[in-house]
């Protein structure tokens, strides 16, 4: 399942390509004298601060003249302390595991070669995880001494840990991939994190082939002659946040060519809704998607009982997408999906017109029982 790095090596006139960002919006590269300037936007919604690093050679002179308050982070790092289980995917695509000597919520880790790394004790949890009040060991990551430190930020003084720990003298880096609006936008973060490490040729081959495939499966779901309306997620303490029409979920089901109702909800985050207005506009649509933690349609029933009332309930049309967990009970499609969207759309696509993608079988979507 994993991605076959030396086989997409061969690819050819990818080796010294400078960084080509095609689809992902929240991060540049400039390549500048003898270093390269890559900066982060758009962090958490609503950011309005850009986060800059200067990526010098190792043993180079730091470059004169940087903006202020940029990171200057020596290339390539040896180490890394992963406060995100979503770069997951990207680091072991480009056979990077090996350089990760820390991480966060470290029982959530689908990678079987990184769970073995970690049974192995060459992998130290540090705490720090997306849980509110998880906080970073010090004491761990003072010991581990990783050259980088990459986490990711919600804009919350109660939830960030970057702050902390560049106040604690560590190199931090955001990772925002989360913030992408598209897919594939997301998915080229693997050459954000393979800027830090020297491969950049190898995350260009990775990416390629990633957007080749892609592509070739919504070209394929685009000849489907009927397209199937669909909405998604569940209510939760009484409000159904129902995801906007220009972001990722809804971009996955457009190009699965699926009729998703709620596109006219603006922007790439999500609307709070009432159960009666959700109900108003999907009662009779074709499908149910990402049911939150429901194991069934028993179990979706048991959280609120006019959910039989929705016709894909009733047709048994409800799938949900954590098909695909770890021992620890971590889901696949927010540490593999990320950077595989090529597999998500195909899920999708089979979902909705099995007759152009017989005996497929879905890897992150699984259709709830009874």
């Amino acid at each position: 399942m994993r991605i076959a790095i030396l086989a997409l090596l061969l690819l050819a006139g990818v080796a010294g390509r400078a960084t080509d960002l095609r689809r992902a919006k929240c991060f540049t590269v400039e390549q500048k004298d003898g270093y390269k300037l890559v900066k982060v936007a758009n962090a958490w919604q609503g950011c309005g601060d850009t986060f800059d690093y200067a990526l010098v050679p190792r043993g180079a002179k730091t470059p004169e003249g940087l903006p202020p308050k940029t990171m200057v982070v020596e290339v390539p790092v040896r180490n890394v302390a992963l406060l995100s289980t979503t770069d997951v995917g990207f680091m072991e695509a480009l056979g990077l595991l090996d350089k990760i000597a820390g991480g966060s919520n470290l029982e959530l880790v689908n990678s079987a070669a990184l769970r073995g790394r970690i049974a192995r004790k060459r992998v130290v949890e540090v705490g720090g995880g997306s849980s509110a009040g998880d906080t970073v060991n010090l004491e761990k990551l003072y010991a581990l001494r990783p050259e980088l430190v990459m986490t990711y930020a919600y804009g919350s003084p109660s939830l960030d840990s970057y702050p902390k720990l560049t106040e604690a003298g560590f190199k931090v880096v955001l990772s925002a991939s989360y913030m992408e609006p598209t897919p594939l936008g997301r998915a080229e973060w693997i050459k954000f994190v393979a800027l830090f490490f020297g491969r950049e040729a190898e995350a260009e081959a990775v990416f390629s082939k990633i957007e080749r495939d892609y592509l070739a499966v919504k070209a394929k779901a685009a000849e489907a002659e009927k397209r199937p309306s669909v909405f998604c997620n569940i209510a939760f303490k009484g409000a159904w946040y129902m995801s906007s029409g220009g972001g990722f979920l809804a971009t996955l089901l457009a190009d699965a060519n699926a009729d998703y109702l709620w596109t006219d909800v603006k922007g790439d985050g999500s609307a709070a809704l009432s159960f009666e207005s959700v109900f108003a506009k999907a009662a009779n649509a074709d499908f149910w998607v990402n049911v939150g933690s429901c194991k069934s349609r028993r179990e979706l029933l048991g959280q609120d009982n006019r959910h039989s009332l929705f016709k894909a309930f009733r047709d048994g049309q409800v799938y949900n997408n954590d098909a695909k967990t770890g021992p620890g009970g971590g889901n696949d499609f927010f540490e593999l999906g990320v950077a595989r969207p090529d597999l998500l759309l195909g899920d999708l696509a089979a979902v909705f017109h099995p007759e152009l993608f017989p005996g497929h079988p879905t890897i992150f979507y699984r259709k709830l029982p009874e």
